[in-house]
């Protein structure tokens, strides 16, 4: 199956008070304000599997310094705990204010940035309908990304891991040039996540992803910032089976979904996505009590999986 999305954004924000433009010059020091911030970590599996999957991803988003919203959204998330019952399509996803939340599922897709973790390591979070620069909030909580080029950590970072999960081996490679003298900013990032195959028996794996942030500063009231981004990604799937199977097996981390073809192994069901999202966002600072933020949005691409077909056949 083969899905087309395409997708046009554009939205408007007056900001009547000039305490919602703060966020640049947030007055706390930095460390204060990195620990308050907790860092959202979704595995490979609730990022790449299935949309029932991603339905779960709400609770972690109101995850914060709160011992029964953390524990909710990190420890019970595996068993599909949901904070107050809520689903992803009630909890907002936003980058600098630009709804990510499909139209037509409500989920928004993590896995679209997958791999640019040096990018959207902090991200704002308000739990349940609040305040916040962008947006009114949600019932299930908000987090907005902030993709902007001079808001970026100033500096160089290069990042390799080895696992034996999803993935094999990740590099990342981030820079950021920060606010320059001339008033540009520019931030780039990629990364590699690789694996002939992960812990469980034929699942391959092999994503890339790509990220550029340029902002001109046109004076000290207006400028503007573009974001684009992109994360094409092929893996072969997992998928649940019996338990007589498992018993047989002599493993729980039997799959069902791989073979042997020509003396090599091959998955019947993989997964091939690639969905690259752009973003021209103006900032125009109307007075010390209003902001005026405009933003024009394009995401495009395809997704889909592979699977047997049985021809005229039951599925055995």
């Amino acid at each position: 199956m083969k899905r087309s999305y395409t997708t046009f954004l554009v939205g408007l924000f007056l900001l009547p008070f000039s305490l919602f433009g703060q966020e640049i010059q947030d007055t706390l020091p930095k460390e204060d304000f990195l620990d308050d911030a907790p860092e959202i970590v979704l595995s490979e599996s609730e990022l790449e599997e299935s949309d029932a999957t991603i339905g779960t991803i709400s609770g972690i988003l109101t995850s914060s310094r709160d011992r029964y919203q953390s524990t909710a959204g990190y420890q019970f998330g595996a068993t599909r705990y949901r904070i107050k019952g809520f689903t992803s399509e009630q909890g907002s996803v936003t980058i600098n204010g630009i709804p990510m939340n499909d139209p037509e599922t409500g989920w928004a897709s993590f896995s679209l940035w997958g791999g640019l973790n040096d990018v959207t390591r902090y991200p704002g979070l308000v739990a349940g309908i609040g305040f916040s620069e962008h947006t009114y909030g949600n019932v299930g909580g908000l987090v907005n990304y902030n993709m902007q080029a001079s808001q970026m950590r100033k500096g160089t970072r290069i990042t390799y891991s080895y696992g034996n999960r999803n993935y094999t081996h990740r590099a990342m490679v981030t820079y950021n040039s920060g606010l320059m003298k001339n008033g540009w900013a520019f931030s780039l990032s990629g990364s590699r996540r690789m694996a002939q195959e992960g812990y469980v028996e034929g699942t391959f794996y092999d994503a890339w992803s790509y990220f550029l942030a340029v902002e001109k500063k046109i004076n000290d009231n207006h400028s503007l910032n573009f974001v684009g981004f992109g994360a094409p990604r092929e893996y072969g799937r997992a998928s649940a089976s019996t338990q007589e199977a498992y018993d047989l097996a002599g493993t729980n981390y039997y799959n069902p979904n791989w073979g042997y073809q020509n003396g090599e192994k091959r998955n019947a069901n993989v997964g091939k996505y690639h969905q690259p999202f752009f973003a021209l966002t103006h900032y125009w600072k109307i007075s010390d009590k209003s902001d005026l933020r405009t933003s024009a949005s394009y995401l495009f691409g395809r997704g889909g999986s592979t699977s047997l077909n049985w021809v005229n056949g039951d599925d055995p």
